[in-house]
């Protein structure tokens, strides 16, 4: 099943109608400053117990109830669900930039020393159980400020951050999906490409287009 739209026909829309600001110039932006650590500094510290009584009652609320009344799309997709290749864990190994380790402290040189035997054995069998191990839904929340010198924790962005390992099986999911699924055109969430760009543009684009 091919998923509709072509991202790169809308790329190059964005590029020749905007050429000033290309998806490429907003990625970068703020891209220095992040990097230098300037951000860091700008933002000041708030106290742990402002941030823990803000998200507290929104992070221990039970999720609510999934009761889906959509029909299907097409056919079940089972290839989802079919055991992990070594080309697929060595292509998504290959795509893996290092970041910020998760709970376990672990960085990708960690996850590049396992054998691969061993990852492939782990993954196939999470699959065929449906479940990962408990270790893994587990992850570490850092708070990220969305405007710069703001001590409001309403302000603060959540990010959470899972190990490795388990970053590497999610990445293979999620190539799957967007393989297989039939994804709306419009869909930024979880797909690769610059999502928010997109986004951005398109409006900037769209609002221009009517004032003209």
């Amino acid at each position: 099943m091919n998923v509709p739209g072509d991202r790169r026909g809308i790329n190059q829309m964005l590029v020749e109608h905007h050429p000033r600001r290309t998806l490429e110039s907003i990625k970068c932006a703020r891209k220095p400053r992040v990097l230098s650590g300037e951000w860091a500094s700008d933002s000041p510290q708030i106290p742990i117990a402002d941030l823990t009584n803000f998200w507290r009652e929104m992070f221990t609320t039970p999720s609510a109830e999934d009761t889906p009344s959509s029909t299907s799309a097409g056919p079940t997709q089972w290839s989802l669900v079919a055991p992990v290749t070594s080309d697929e864990l060595l292509a998504t190994l290959k795509g893996m930039k290092d970041g910020a380790p998760g709970p376990d402290a672990r960085k990708l040189c960690d996850l590049k020393a396992i054998p691969q035997t061993e990852l492939l054995c782990h993954f196939n069998l999470w699959l065929l159980a449906g479940y990962q191990p408990a270790a893994l839904r587990q992850g570490e929340t850092v708070f990220i400020p969305k405007v710069e010198g703001t001590r409001d924790p309403a302000q603060q962005g959540p990010i959470t951050m899972s190990d490795m390992v388990a970053r590497c099986f999610h990445r293979i999911l999620a190539k799957r999906m967007e393989n297989f699924l039939p994804f709306n055109i419009r869909q930024k969430a979880f797909r690769a490409g610059y999502g928010t760009a997109e986004s951005v543009c398109f409006l900037q684009q769209l609002i221009q287009k009517h004032k003209d």
